[in-house]
Order: structure tokens, then C-alpha cells, then sequence
């Protein structure tokens, strides 16, 4: 993980936090759940198998049985309700984090709000946002990140008394079995990694090409279609609309997300196949109990699939944090301008509003809209601004409310 995708992660979960903590608590409750929940019923089943094979008491079975069905009841119902409450505080902390973007934007001074950097960053988050962003987005993945990280430790745990048996690692077959096993899930993790890597390219590509049709789709009204017709311009604007650019992107995508799915299924049904040939043979030679068998398949598939869980999930967080970042650097552009001590209207005294020796021009320009402008305007008083079009009415109206 680079440090720099490491720390905008934190800095999204942290923004996530600050607004809706619970949001990340049941997350966190879920990933739980979603992680143990396999691995009870195989825990129980080697507990099964070796009790029986030892003689042990029915009490003692259906105690272990009573013990196992509690564990799993109320692992059931954490998943229930941490998925189902945690949902609306997903959907609160989604829409308090865009309030902000938004009241960001009414709060912001002029200066700023028409800047070269926040267009910039308003163009990118629309694109971004085009394509999944945000705590909605982010609270599941963060979830999923989790269950994996706790699926893969409680696999190795459960994994722990097969592979602490001596007589386990004497035979050549566990060795070869554990380099097959990784390999296969390094492979997986691979072309999971890039996939995401060649769809973040195809994105990107679109992005830069797709400025017209994006804005054409978000901003034509009324007023903008009366212009079409009456310019005649509607085989310009739905040339623009039918852009050929989110075709290619689709197909590409489509492309491959179904070669990774295929390789995936491939790899899984080796893993689990390749698992259980090699528990038989080596329970065949001796070397392990029934009960050790199904314990062992069942938690060495449980640990890859936690592992290529991992590896998806985590490109998955890393794309929309990275997608975020524009919201986020947008939330701490600076103002340009230095505020009063008062708000409009918080003094009860009367004041005088005065200009001296003015002269503004606007960014890009050389022209001085407004050149050594002075006046005095004083309480109660009225004054009437008469000028041509282009003159600098508008420019000293902005001024004067610090526009």
C-alpha cells in the first residue's frame, strides 16, 4: 500500500467519522459477522467428528451442539441488525457530507468561488461523481476490507491445529500444497489488481473526452432548448450526446470485468478441488483425523477466498478515496478575502460607505474594469449609478458587497 493512498484513505474515513460514526461502528459489527459465519459450522464439525471418534458423552455433544447454534443465532442476528440499522446512517452520512460540499459553495467569498482551482475541482468531482463516490460508497467497501482482514486471521486460526501437527509437514505433498495454494491466490490477487488499474484508465480516458455530453446531459432546460430550435442546432447538440467515447469505455469494461470473473471461477474451483484431493491423501497416509479433515478444507478455502476478498476490496476503497480527494480538497480552499469582526447588519451604528482611488481588473484582463474610482456614500443617502453597458456599474455593485 503506498503512503499517500494510505493517508487519503484515513482522511476519508476520518471525514466519514466526523459526520456519522455509527456508519463505521456497524460496519465494522458486519464485517464481523460476515467473517465467523462460515467457519462455525466447520468448527462445530471437527468438534463432531473428534468427539466421536474419542467417546465423548452425548451431554458433552449436545452441550458443544447447544453452544454452536446459540453462537450462531446470535451471529445471524448481528448481521441482521448492523446491516439493516447501519444502512440509513449510510445514507445520512452520504447526504451531510454533500450538504457540506454544497454549503461550501453558498458560504464560499467570490474571490474564491470563481478561481481557476475550485472550477477545477467542481469539473472533477461531477465526473467523479458520475462514477460512484462517497460514503455510500465507501461504509460496504470498508465493511468488506474488514471481513476480509478478519476471514483470512480466523482461517489461520482455525487452521492452527492441523498445521501445528508434526507429523503435518513430513511429507513432501504439504509443502507443494501450500506453494499451489499461493500461487493461485497471488494470481488472483494480480488480476484483480489489474483490472482495476486498466478500468481507472479507461475512466480516466472518458473523463477527458466526455466534457460536452456531460454537460449537455446535466444542463439543458427550457430556455437552452427554445435556443436549439430556434438556431437550428439540434444535429450539433445530439452529435455531441451520442459521443462514442462511453461506448468504448462500456465494451472495455464489460471486456474486462468478465475475464477477471472467469479467471476467478477457474482459480476458486482449483482451490477447492486441490484442497480436499490433497486433505483425503494425506488423511489416507495417516497423517491426519476425519475431523481434521473437514476442518482443514473448510478453513483453506475459507482463507483464500478471504485473501482475493482482500485483494478486491482493497482496490475498490483506494478508487474512491482517490475519487473523493476532489470533494475533500475542495472543502479546504481557503478564502481570498478577510472577514470583519461583524456580519451585514450586526452593528447598530449608522456607517459610512466610502471608495478611494479603486481600480479593479479581472483575472485574465488587462483592461481595468473599474479605473481610480472614488465616492462617498453616506447614512440615509441616495445615489443613482447611470452608465454605458460595460462602464463598471456591475463591477462596483460586486465590489461593494465584496463579490
Amino acid at each position: 500500500m503506498k503512503t499517500k493512498d494510505g493517508k487519503l484513505l484515513m482522511r476519508c474515513l476520518k471525514e466519514i467519522w466526523n459526520h456519522e460514526p455509527q456508519s463505521l461502528l456497524m460496519a465494522g459489527g458486519l464485517a464481523v459477522a460476515d467473517a465467523l459465519l462460515p467457519l462455525v459450522p466447520a468448527l462445530l464439525s471437527w468438534l463432531f467428528v473428534e468427539g466421536l471418534a474419542a467417546g465423548w458423552s452425548f451431554e458433552y455433544l449436545a452441550a458443544i451442539a447447544g453452544i454452536g447454534v446459540t453462537v450462531l443465532f446470535l451471529l445471524n442476528a448481528l448481521r441482521g441488525k448492523m446491516y439493516h440499522c447501519g444502512l440509513p446512517h449510510t445514507e445520512n452520512c452520504n447526504d451531510l457530507m454533500e450538504w457540506e460540499y454544497q454549503e461550501k459553495t453558498m458560504t464560499m467569498d467570490y474571490a474564491s468561488l470563481d478561481s481557476r482551482e475550485a472550477a477545477y475541482l467542481r469539473a472533477k468531482i461531477h465526473n467523479d461523481y458520475q462514477w460512484g463516490n462517497g460514503a455510500y460508497f465507501m461504509v460496504p467497501q470498508f465493511q468488506r476490507l474488514c471481513s476480509a482482514v478478519l476471514g483470512s486471521a480466523a482461517a489461520v486460526v482455525m487452521m492452527a491445529p492441523v498445521l501445528t501437527q508434526g507429523s503435518f509437514w513430513l511429507h513432501w505433498s504439504s509443502p507443494v500444497f501450500l506453494v499451489f495454494a499461493v500461487v493461485l491466490t497471488g494470481l488472483s490477487a494480480r488480476s484483480q489488481n489489474r483490472v482495476f488499474v486498466e478500468t481507472e484508465a479507461l475512466r480516466d480516458e472518458y473523463d477527458k473526452k466526455s466534457a460536452r455530453s456531460d454537460w449537455l446531459i446535466d444542463n439543458l432546460t427550457y430556455k437552452e432548448g427554445k435556443d436549439i430550435r430556434i438556431y437550428r442546432a439540434k444535429p450539433l447538440v445530439m452529435g455531441a450526446l451520442r459521443e462514442t467515447e462511453r461506448d468504448h469505455m462500456v465494451d472495455g469494461e464489460s471486456r474486462l470485468q468478465s475475464r477477471a470473473g472467469a479467471l476467478d471461477g477457474i482459480i476458486s474451483g482449483m482451490l477447492m478441488g486441490g484442497s480436499y484431493v490433497f486433505i483425503v491423501l494425506r488423511a489416507l497416509q495417516g497423517a491426519l483425523s476425519a475431523g481434521s479433515v473437514v476442518l482443514f478444507a473448510s478453513s483453506i478455502y475459507q482463507l483464500c477466498e478471504s485473501l482475493k476478498l482482500l485483494a478486491r476490496s482493497r482496490s475498490e476503497i483506494f478508487r474512491n478515496a482517490r475519487r473523493m480527494e476532489s470533494s475533500l480538497d475542495y472543502l479546504e480552499l481557503p478564502g481570498l478575502l478577510q472577514d470583519g469582526p461583524l456580519s451585514a447588519g450586526q452593528t447598530e451604528e449608522a456607517v459610512d460607505i466610502e471608495f478611494r482611488d479603486v481600480t479593479f481588473c479581472y483575472p485574465g484582463s488587462r483592461t481595468p474594469a473599474l479605473s481610480h474610482v472614488s465616492m462617498h456614500l453616506r447614512p440615509g443617502e441616495k445615489i443613482a449609478v447611470v452608465g454605458r453597458n460595460g462602464s463598471g456599474k456591475t463591477t462596483m455593485i460586486k465590489l461593494l458587497c465584496r463579490l
